[in-house]
C-alpha cells in the first residue's frame, strides 16, 4: 500500500497539484473489470519513471516489479520474471490550478514481461475499461516494446 501512496505522491508532484488534497481531484471511477486486476498488481510494483506527452495530451507512469526496477537502474536487459506496466492517461487542464494538468481517464496499459532469456511478451489494453487489443501490427508492437524496455529509472533522492 505504501508503494501506491508513493506512486500517487510522485504523480501529484509531477502534475503541479501543489497543496491540493487528493479527495479534491476529479477522478473517473474504475469499473469492475480488467482495470481493477491491473491496479491490484501494481500494489506490488514500484514507480520506475513518469512522462508527459504534450502533443498527445497524455501522462504516463511506468511501474515495475523488483526485478524490472533493478534492471532499469542498472540499464540492463530484463531478467526472467521481470514485468513492466506503462499506464497512460489522457490529461486535461486543471480548472483550479492555472497551468496544472490532471488525469482525465485511463487511455491504455502496456505490459512487457520477460518469460525466459530474451523472450519479451508484449500486451496492450486500451480504453477506460482496458480491453485487450488483439492482432497488433508487428512494427507497432516492436516499436512500443523497445520504447518501454529503454526507459531508464528516474533518479529520486
Amino acid at each position: 500500500m505504501e508503494k501506491i501512496r508513493m506512486g500517487i505522491l510522485l504523480f501529484l508532484l509531477l502534475t503541479n497539484h501543489g497543496c491540493r488534497r487528493q479527495d479534491e481531484i476529479e477522478m473517473q471511477p474504475v469499473k469492475q473489470n480488467a482495470a481493477n486486476r491491473f491496479l491490484k498488481e501494481i500494489e506490488k510494483m514500484k514507480v520506475i519513471t513518469s512522462s508527459s506527452d504534450i502533443n498527445n495530451k497524455t501522462q504516463s507512469i511506468l511501474y515495475g516489479n523488483p526485478e524490472a526496477l533493478e534492471n532499469a537502474r542498472a540499464n540492463s536487459n530484463l531478467k526472467s520474471g521481470a514485468v513492466l506496466m506503462l499506464f497512460t492517461w489522457k490529461s486535461k487542464g486543471d480548472a483550479e490550478w492555472f497551468g496544472g494538468v490532471v488525469p482525465a481517464e485511463i487511455s491504455s496499459l502496456e505490459v512487457v514481461e520477460n518469460d525466459a532469456g530474451d523472450n519479451y511478451r508484449y500486451s496492450r489494453y486500451q480504453g477506460k475499461d482496458l480491453f485487450a487489443v488483439q492482432n497488433l501490427n508487428k512494427e507497432f508492437l516492436a516499436k512500443r516494446k523497445t520504447f518501454i524496455l529503454n526507459q531508464k529509472a528516474a533518479v529520486m533522492p
